[in-house]
């Protein structure tokens, strides 16, 4: 497979991940109000931030220049951004031989929603 088929099969992947994502995200607005909207907003804002950041620094790593500390990166990841962080981190292949990286974001990410479910649950 030649190098656009890589990149139109991994941009497919991305909207796989995204579309179900968001519309998980956006399926609460009705049933929760005004509350869930905004935690939502902030959920797809924090996320696509935590997807560019890991894009960035791999740019970065790839032209040796000064990169994004992995701190900044757990950051991200950590106040909602796990979601983004984890799609990215295999979109850009960046990270994966990290195994706090490769285990830590998806866990994350997992618990990220599950504690969303519960929340929602509550309300």
């Amino acid at each position: 497979m030649d190098i656009n088929g890589v990149f139109k099969l991994k941009m497919k992947q991305l909207q796989i991940y995204f579309s179900f994502y968001f519309s998980l995200l956006f399926s609460f607005l009705n049933v929760r109000g005004e509350i869930i909207m905004y935690i939502s907003v902030y959920l797809v804002i924090v996320n696509i931030v935590g997807f560019f950041i890991m894009g960035i620094d791999k740019q970065k790593a790839r032209k040796g220049a000064y990169r994004i500390s992995e701190d900044k990166l757990w950051s991200i990841a950590i106040i909602g951004g796990a979601i983004g962080s984890t799609v990215a981190m295999y979109f850009f292949r960046h990270k994966t031989k990290h195994p706090h990286f490769k285990l830590g974001f998806p866990l994350l990410a997992f618990l990220q929603l599950f504690l969303l479910y519960l929340w929602i649950l509550k309300l």
